[in-house]
């Protein structure tokens, strides 16, 4: 099941435009309109790219959303997971919308319209609509086999949160890298809840050094952990605690038994009971199966990872502690939700947030091993990512690339090739630089003192005295 098109009439900043996620098709959406109103039986155009061939293995779709600030990547990311899980009685007021998804080669339409109408194709198209119980967002059983995973590592909050009081989102799609969504509000659940997101980040780390290969880890240089380090118990404020104390309650951890526990103070002794006399845990006896709860262990116990060196966690870069955080909620998903019917949609935004240039250089191919070492029997893999990583772009044919000005996407004819493209290439052509690609500042006082040397300018406020030095300090050549 791959996404392939979205068309929407109005959201936020986005009006009447489709936008083609899959370079094996190309689509047109011809809307037309009658008194303002979406007519039935709009033509929509598919055509097959005969000429595409993928460079990436069989089950693995890549696709990036390039653009400015404000071009509307994000806000084309929360619509499409916002339309179909977060759209109760049409909250976020989004005006006629539809995906068509390829699925096992037949062409699906999945549509959330205000009138009751149809979408026609000389392709053989099926129309089902998004929802079957708007009032409770109950959407296509189709989606009840392809999990959503939305990764958002940008500053701020999304229009978009889980729920803290409904489960059923954890079935289909979540968002990370937080665990737990607590009220900011009337109606409203915040995107990060702190406690939470240092031993979710903690949690998935686990996942990574349990099921990637040491070749792997080695060939990322990354820490070799070997043990879990015990330091006391998280400061938790009452009701924080509280709401925790039901996920560890009933269960067994680690030989911590906590069946008989009612309390957090029952929680708190056990815990500490256990590492009265060892505070360490080898990596070795903890086995796969088990990973689920252990993660619970953070929320309670302030855990670190130590290396036989004594190298922690905190030691790494915040690039490290990012990519591995990444990936191991990757792995996560993939082995505790995903089976052999069922389809990953990785959502990405503001991919590049806390990267060094180097490992987005190598994220893209990082990805693939990633996925070819754990051996998964997931179906497909479909990753969608925005940001503004060059690096990023010159893994991708300009094919699996949606370029947005304005709100629109950009015809791909109209850009060069991406695909091992230099960094000044991209950043002119896909990321829409204007004016060159030198700084701002460092051009301007450049001009001025050509300006000035050539005798366009008879003045200058740069002292005469700090010409030839700053001249001597230019990184390009001069005159």
């Amino acid at each position: 099941m791959e996404l392939v098109y979205l068309w929407v009439e109005d959201y936020k900043n986005i009006q009447k435009q489709g936008f083609n996620f899959s370079p094996r098709f190309r689509c047109e959406f011809k809307d037309e309109y009658d008194n303002g109103k979406l007519k039935d039986n709009c033509e929509l155009i598919i055509d097959e790219n005969k000429d595409y061939v993928s460079i990436f293995p069989d089950n693995i779709d890549i696709t990036a959303i390039v653009g400015k600030n404000g071009s509307g990547k994000t806000s084309l990311l929360t619509l499409f997971v916002g339309g179909i899980f977060a759209n109760k009685k049409n909250r976020k007021n989004i005006k006629n919308l539809f995906f068509v998804y390829e699925k096992d080669k037949e062409f699906v339409c999945y549509y959330f319209f205000e009138e009751e109408i149809q979408i026609t194709s000389k392709k053989q198209i099926i129309n089902k609509e998004l929802y079957m119980n708007i009032d409770k967002s109950i959407f296509n059983d189709d989606f009840k086999n392809n999990y959503f995973l939305f990764m958002d590592f940008s500053i701020g909050q999304l229009d978009l949160w889980n729920s803290s009081t409904q489960e059923e989102y954890k079935k289909y799609y979540a968002l990370e890298p937080s665990r737990n969504y607590f009220s900011a509000g009337p109606g409203y659940n915040s995107k990060i809840e702190p406690t939470s997101f240092a031993a979710n980040m903690k949690a998935n780390i686990l996942y990574l050094y349990k099921y990637l290969d040491e070749e792997l880890i080695n060939r990322w240089k990354l820490p070799k952990f070997k043990k879990l380090v015990y330091f006391g118990m998280r400061q938790m404020g009452t009701p924080t605690r509280d709401y925790y104390k039901n996920e560890i309650i009933g269960k067994e951890i680690l030989g911590m038994n906590f069946t008989n526990a009612k309390t957090y103070e029952d929680v708190e002794k056990t815990i500490k009971d256990n590492f009265e006399n060892k505070s360490e845990i080898d990596f070795k006896v903890i086995e796969k199966k088990d990973l689920n709860e252990i993660s619970i262990l953070f929320l309670f116990a302030n855990i670190e990872f130590k290396t036989e060196d004594g190298i922690d966690f905190f030691s790494m870069s915040t690039g490290q502690k990012q990519l591995v955080s990444y990936f191991g909620i990757i792995i996560r998903v993939i082995k505790e939700l995903i089976n052999s019917e069922k389809t990953l949609t990785l959502i990405i935004d503001e991919i590049e947030t806390s990267l060094h240039p180097q490992w987005q250089k190598e994220f893209i191919s990082l990805f693939i091993e990633l996925i070819e070492s754990i051996k998964t029997d997931c179906k497909n893999i479909q990753l969608i990512m925005a940001g503004h990583s060059p690096f990023i772009v010159s893994d991708l044919p300009k094919g699996n690339i949606i370029f947005l000005k304005d709100s629109k996407q950009v015809s791909g004819i109209e850009k060069k090739e991406t695909f091992g493209a230099n960094i000044h290439t991209l950043l002119a052509d896909s990321f829409f630089v204007e004016g060159g690609l030198m700084g701002e500042f460092a051009k301007n006082k450049i001009t001025k003192i050509l300006n000035f040397l050539n005798g366009k300018n008879k003045f200058i406020d740069t002292p005469l005295n700090q010409i030839k030095p700053i001249i001597e300090i230019i990184g390009e050549d001069f005159l």
